[in-house]
């Protein structure tokens, strides 16, 4: 997914399910992630442009859906948010000592 949407690696990380509409094709950018200190923290972009609005090739909609299937089925590449547990992220940070 990474690839096909030009994400940087500090989005990819903060990234929700709430972010994706899977009906409309979409991706919202809404926040960054990076560690800092060791300390998780999301921010909100830095810029107004920063925070947009994708409409994924079909090969990350494809990546998603597989990913939703195995989360679905129990899974181990998602997260929740240590900021709010009631928002599952869509990667596992805390398996990434340092993402980048």
């Amino acid at each position: 997914m990474a690839v096909s949407t030009g994400l940087r690696p500090g989005e990819q990380v903060a990234l929700r399910w709430e972010d994706w509409e899977p009906e409309h094709n979409l991706l919202f950018v809404r926040r960054s992630g990076q560690y800092i200190r060791g300390q998780w923290v999301e921010t909100v972009p830095k810029t107004s442009s920063g925070v947009r609005k994708l409409t994924l090739p079909p090969l990350a909609q494809e990546a998603l859906e597989l990913q939703w299937e195995r989360v679905s089925e129990g899974g181990t590449l998602m997260a929740r948010s240590q900021r709010d547990s009631s928002s599952p992220l869509l990667v596992a940070i805390e398996s990434l000592a340092h993402p980048w």
